[in-house]
């Protein structure tokens, strides 16, 4: 059962739906034992990326979480659970990401939503069936220092701007899934697909 974190509500619920159309079982909650039951766990994109980390405080999830080892897939702003601190409210994170530091220069990019070719750095599971060119719809992104190793795909034009970026079993995509048609599906098919993607 891959479990979907509901501080997004509207969101999560709409990607346990597709999930569920897609033939995967999935649910949304913040309840301890339906994520520790979970096979795998999905952070959705927040606007309210501190007040979430807060909430992951009061409901004593951050110690648990910080030690996950199953597949986690971070949406659009979802990365910034992921990092060792989230990069506006500068709360502390759960940190899957060690690399990705603000003291590297790491930044939160602005600019127009909508559509953008990616381009494939390293190919990895969770791009199975993409190629460079393919388009997602990306309303968030951040900019990174150059060659860092878990990047596996940028922005096509701008390999400074991550697309996709994975370690281990730790991945996250900066565009949204939902809005990226097919090519959204086919990424978090290749997700739900996987229960150990550390290969």
């Amino acid at each position: 059962m891959i479990a979907v974190l509901n501080y997004n509500k509207d969101y999560a619920n709409r990607l346990v739906t597709t999930l569920i159309e897609l033939g995967f079982p999935a649910r949304a909650g913040m309840n301890e034992s339906m994520l520790c039951g979970s096979q795998q766990l999905i952070f959705p994109p927040s606007n309210e990326i501190g007040k979430v980390i807060k909430r992951i405080h009061l409901l004593n999830l951050y110690s648990m979480l910080r030690m996950v080892k199953k597949p986690v897939l971070g949406i659009a702003s979802g990365i910034e659970f992921m990092l060792e601190f989230a990069v506006e409210q500068k709360e502390s994170a759960l940190c899957y990401f060690p690399e990705l530091s603000k003291k590297l220069g790491i930044e939160r990019m602005t600019f127009p939503d909508g559509n953008y070719p990616l381009k494939i750095e390293n190919m990895c599971p969770l791009l199975s069936g993409i190629l460079t060119g393919t388009m997602f719809h990306f309303e968030y992104a951040l900019k990174l220092p150059r060659n860092i190793e878990i990047v596996k795909a940028s922005f096509l034009g701008d390999e400074q701007i991550a697309a996709v970026c994975r370690k281990e079993n730790y991945q996250s995509v900066m565009f949204d899934l939902l809005k990226s048609g097919d090519a959204g599906i086919t990424v978090l098919k290749n997700f739900a697909r996987n229960s150990d993607l550390d290969s």
